[in-house]
């Protein structure tokens, strides 16, 4: 019962057969006998000659460590995103909402390394427009902010960043005694929302860089946040690309009517498709999330399938949203395929200190504490760490 199937690389991160090298010997690896599993039946085991660890072929592919392996990922990732809370996809399916959670959690790893890759094919000869959009995880007591920076005219998101803050705006005598509660219990953490935008400039800043030939300035379009002005001064290199006019900021108020004119419509556009295709986004519904790690991964998971699997146009099914941003056709055949086909290995993806915590399950749910010590109930594998 011998396989055909041949390892790419060592999974083991610490080994020099992990990375690529053009000199790495043919046989690195040797046959180590079967192991039978009632999932996928036999499965080859390997060993690596150069470290000695063992692995076996199911950790090269999605549903490695799982147990249901007989839900359609692609079939998955369609419903949610059309529409289907965690609930109707546990009946549609017949499982359990954490195995559902458990399955968006793949894709949402998935859909940080394709977008990342992505981003680094792309050579874009559009403006960028970055703005935020507000929901709340667990209780209105939460609300959190995701600031996107979308292409102009393709409504390309390349970098999304999340923070939870406090309530704000109009409140009764008990709503501020409840939320001075809450202030007194829950974990928040001061300079979120700065350093999300930090983070949002830096991969502006590799946008830039990485931009066509063909363009020589990019217009970033905001709205009269100071936040997102200062954050831009304050980075070295964009100030320096604003000296030599290769980057300009264009600010619009808010309170401007969002129609097609208006340059933040590429952010409304992004909100009105959110509300209109998440269950979690829709007003007034029991299907708020309720946990900062769950709610970052399903909104990735919507990024992947705008950016890559919706026709950019009805009337142009052929091209994706990335592929009017830039990239190239045979690179966007590339990532689909691999989206289900081939695990994302966390050494092989280079990823924002927040998406890296999202990846781990770190992000800390405020008001989701047990003695004061961050809790958001999700077990972290070891094989994330490959």
């Amino acid at each position: 019962m011998k396989s055909t199937f041949t390892p790419p690389f060592c999974p083991v991160p610490d080994c020099p057969e992990h990375t690529p090298n053009p000199y790495k010997h043919r046989n690195w690896w040797i046959l180590r006998g079967f192991y039978f599993s009632r999932t996928h039946g036999y499965v080859q085991r390997y060993l690596c000659k150069t470290c000695g660890k063992s692995f076996t072929e199911r950790i090269f592919h999605l549903d490695y460590y799982a147990k249901r392996i007989d839900i359609d990922l692609k079939d998955l990732l369609f419903h949610y995103c059309n529409g289907f809370s965690q609930r109707a996809l546990a009946e549609h399916f017949g499982c359990t909402t954490r195995t559902i959670a458990h399955k968006l959690q793949i894709l949402s790893r998935q859909s940080m390394a394709a977008i990342t890759e992505s981003n680094r094919c792309i050579h874009t000869l559009e403006d960028i427009a970055i703005d935020g959009m507000q929901n709340f995880t667990g209780s209105q007591y939460q609300p959190n902010n995701y600031t996107i920076a979308v292409g102009q005219y393709s409504q390309y998101v390349g970098m999304v960043t999340q923070v939870i803050f406090r309530r704000a705006g109009r409140m009764n005598a008990f709503q501020k005694r409840r939320r001075a509660y809450f202030d007194s219990i829950g974990l928040w953490k001061r300079g979120a929302f700065t350093n999300s935008i930090r983070e949002l400039v830096d991969h502006i800043v590799q946008v830039v860089e990485n931009r066509s030939q063909d363009k020589l300035s990019i217009v970033c379009n905001s709205d009269d946040k100071r936040l997102y002005a200062q954050q831009l001064c304050r980075n070295k290199k964009i100030a320096k690309m604003m000296a030599s006019s290769r980057f300009v900021h264009s600010i619009t108020s808010s309170r401007c009517w969002r129609d097609m004119k208006n340059p933040l419509f590429p952010v409304n556009y992004i909100d009105a498709r959110l509300r209109n295709d998440l269950a979690d986004w829709q007003r007034e519904t029991t299907s708020f999330p309720r946990e900062a790690n769950r709610n970052f991964q399903r909104f990735l998971c919507y990024l992947a399938y705008h950016n890559f699997f919706k026709p950019y146009r009805v009337r142009k099914p052929d091209k994706n949203h990335a592929e009017a941003a830039g990239l190239p056709h045979i690179d966007s055949e590339r990532i689909k395929d691999a989206f289900f086909n081939r695990r994302a290995f966390r050494t092989k993806t280079t990823l924002s200190p927040q998406w890296e915590d999202c990846w781990f399950c770190r992000l800390v749910t405020p008001l989701q504490v047990r003695d004061r010590i961050p809790f958001n109930g999700n077990r972290k594998p070891a094989y994330l760490y490959f």
